[in-house]
């Protein structure tokens, strides 16, 4: 640890230097999950070692991710210094690479001023770091910023020349034709002919090879960039409601004349997303095609964990499991950008993701933050952007600060456009700035009454962030609360200072009367109440939402998945893996084929007069079926059945009959196939104050 960045003074970076009383630590990992919890300034690695290969033309150092700032020496040579978290790096050590070596790096996060004495929207923030460094779900203060050499070091053995990169672009598709582009990179100590190879072999189906062709190039000394465009006739990458996510490995072969031929694989997708072809209706143009299908986005924000080290490829795909059957077919990465590896799984079962940029709230406006910010910008990119299932980049969640929009987030629009044509950029969400119309709502938690959202839906062409805080089970809860402190949340002397660590927002339980704690009897009590209460509001924002499908809404991501540590948040999964009373109703809300009706206890809503019943059809094909529902009295007698047949399209949602009730009562709607199936069932209860008039 140099928390006074003295080292460099001391020689820490000499490979002479006596570090024979440092202590070792577990790498990768930040290095707060690795003993040293609470600090974020300047620390310094050290390391011996021997090179694993000799007789090799060209060795690299690859860093995949270090947190936040680094510079790096190898046998006293400074190979270079590196910004950002997520981002790899390598440096060309042919030549001072020895039989004996020391490496040396330096690693830094230092936190903002601010983050000593405000709990969260830190104004002058000067590093992208997104929601690692700041959010509305973290433990408080935030005053710890993830740090360290996080994913794997390596030295990569290369013979000259040799592929540095492949970019695949599917450019357009035609029934089942694709017009693709590919990009290849290629690095040679010299001028030479090479010849190069490349085709697309299915990597998670049975099916044909498909041959690019064979090029006869010349590469010059440096790098060289070679392109060329092809039509084919593939098997599409789809989201997993939509068709298959079928995915092919390209392989690039590149031969020297009298040397063995090198081979660069990559895991690719054909497929195109647009957004806003301008289509009758979309006033925002925000319309979504996925290989000129038009889909609705279902889905959440999500964020791994804190501190990402932690986070493995088994775990990765529980979370996505999860969320698949939840129905969500997008998932939008909040603030952060992930591991490789999830989206290599996101890639491989179907899931669209919705990428932020890491930039969270508010930045400076002073120093040299923009030029900076857009080259992590480039980093995330390139780094990124081979992805199929990456479908929309965003630059800025909810900026608060106009002077950020303006310069910030339009320089990295600008910039993330002109390496990637293919893909839209959102330059901001949240604040409709730039008429984006990528909002957030949380009517029926920052304000009491929910059905708000129902005048705001015309003000949006897809919807980012919607939810409410509920606390976690039990179980989960004590993992982190001690017992003696969970009852009463509010007590002022110590419960609410602990409860207030953990995120918990008393002002805000206290706008819903039915939520605050004095009106429960014990945690228990309390518990289901903030579950209960969330399920429900999940469940009619989704319903209100989907029900304005294309007329104008696109799409509908709760906020959020998961808690990426112990707290108390909106999340519908605790850290733990506690299932809230939400992840149950998410499943039928979610579902693609999904009934539901206009809840009557909405103002604008009356049950007898008659409340419309609607099912919307988010699959590619519209098909037949039969839709019945059932009125059901409170002593639990049948007293109206109706079934109808109905045609499903798949465009906006549809109206298929109407509801009328007198009484209280219980509403179940089915949907079936023709042979009985049932794909989609719903129910409401309809309560003595819901059977007004007007």
């Amino acid at each position: 640890m140099d928390p006074e960045d003295i080292g460099k003074k001391k020689g820490f970076h000499a490979s002479t230097y006596d570090d024979g009383d440092w202590g070792s630590i577990q790498v990768p990992s930040f290095w707060q999950v690795a003993g040293y919890p609470n600090y974020s300034e300047t620390s310094w690695y050290r390391r011996r070692f021997k090179p694993p290969f000799k007789n090799v033309e060209t060795i690299l150092l690859e860093f995949k991710a270090v947190s936040y700032f680094s510079e790096v020496w190898l046998n006293d040579v400074k190979l270079g210094e590196h910004e950002g978290y997520f981002a790899p790096f390598k440096y060309d050590v042919t030549g001072i690479l020895k039989e004996e070596n020391v490496i040396v790096v330096k690693a830094s996060a230092p936190l903002e001023p601010e983050q000593y004495t405000r709990r969260q929207d830190f104004r002058e923030k000067s590093k992208v770091m997104g929601a690692l460094q700041d959010w509305d779900c973290c433990q408080y203060p935030c005053n710890v910023n993830p740090a360290g050499i996080w994913q794997d070091v390596r030295l990569i053995a290369k013979s000259d020349p040799w592929i540095e990169d492949v970019n695949f672009e599917t450019m357009k598709v035609e029934g089942a034709k694709a017009y693709i582009s590919v990009e290849v990179t290629m690095i040679s100590k010299q001028d030479t002919d090479v010849t190069l190879e490349t085709h697309l072999a299915p990597k998670n189906f049975n099916g044909d090879v498909i041959e690019l062709g064979k090029h006869l190039t010349h590469v010059k000394k440096g790098k060289t960039l070679y392109s060329f465009t092809s039509t084919i006739h593939p098997r599409f990458w789809w989201s997993w409601d939509l068709g298959e996510p079928d995915l092919y490995n390209l392989e690039a072969t590149l031969g020297v004349k009298g040397r063995s031929s090198v081979t660069y694989t990559r895991p690719v997708g054909v497929r195109t997303i647009a957004k806003g072809k301008g289509d009758g209706g979309d006033r925002y143009q925000w319309a979504l095609y996925l290989n000129n299908v038009r889909f609705f986005a279902r889905g959440c924000n999500y964020l791994s964990d804190k501190f990402p080290s932690r986070v493995t490829e088994e775990r990765y795909r529980r979370d996505l499991s999860l969320m698949k059957e939840a129905n969500m077919n997008m998932v939008r990465c909040f603030a952060n950008v992930e591991k490789d590896v999830f989206y290599d799984v996101c890639d491989g079962i179907g899931v669209m993701v919705y990428q932020d940029f890491p930039l969270q709230w508010r930045y400076t406006t002073s120093g040299d933050l923009v030029p900076r910010a857009v080259r992590v910008a480039e980093d995330m990119v390139l780094a990124l952007r081979h992805h199929p299932s990456i479908v929309l980049w965003c630059c800025h969640s909810e900026p608060h600060r106009k002077e950020n929009f303006d310069v910030l987030d339009r320089l990295i629009e600008k910039r993330i456009k002109e390496l990637d044509e293919t893909r839209p950029v959102i330059p901001e969400n949240g604040t409709n700035w730039g008429g984006t119309a990528d909002l957030h709502f949380y009517w029926g938690w920052f304000s009491p009454d929910m059905s708000e959202l129902e005048k705001n839906c015309e003000r949006a062409g897809f919807v980012s962030e919607f939810g409410v805080q509920a606390v976690p089970n039990y179980a989960s809860l004590i993992r982190f609360i001690p017992e003696k402190y969970v009852w009463p949340p509010d007590d002022r002397e110590v419960n609410l200072k602990i409860w207030n660590r953990y995120n918990y927002r008393m002002h805000l339980y206290n706008v819903n009367e039915a939520l605050k704690p004095k009106n429960s009897k014990d945690i228990h009590e309390f518990i289901a109440k903030t579950q209960s209460y969330q399920a429900k509001l999940l469940k009619f924002y989704i319903e209100c939402l989907r029900r304005h499908k294309f007329n104008p809404i696109n799409g509908a991501l709760l906020f959020h998945f998961k808690d990426c540590l112990p707290a108390v948040t909106d999340s519908i999964i605790d850290y733990y893996y506690g299932e809230k009373e939400a992840y149950g109703v998410i499943k039928e809300s979610f579902n693609p084929l999904h009934i539901m009706m206009e809840w009557p206890e909405s103002p604008n809503v009356s049950i007898r007069k008659g409340c419309r019943v609607y099912v919307v059809n988010d699959f590619k094909d519209a098909f037949n079926c039969m839709v019945e529902w059932l009125i059901i009295s409170a002593e639990g007698q049948v007293k109206e059945r109706e079934r109808r047949k109905f045609h499903l399209e798949t465009k906006s949602a549809q109206v298929v009959g109407l509801i009328k009730a007198s009484e209280e009562c219980r509403v179940e709607l089915f949907v079936y196939d023709y042979k009985g199936k049932r794909l989609s069932n719903n129910q409401y209860t309809v309560r003595k104050e819901d059977l007004k008039l007007d």
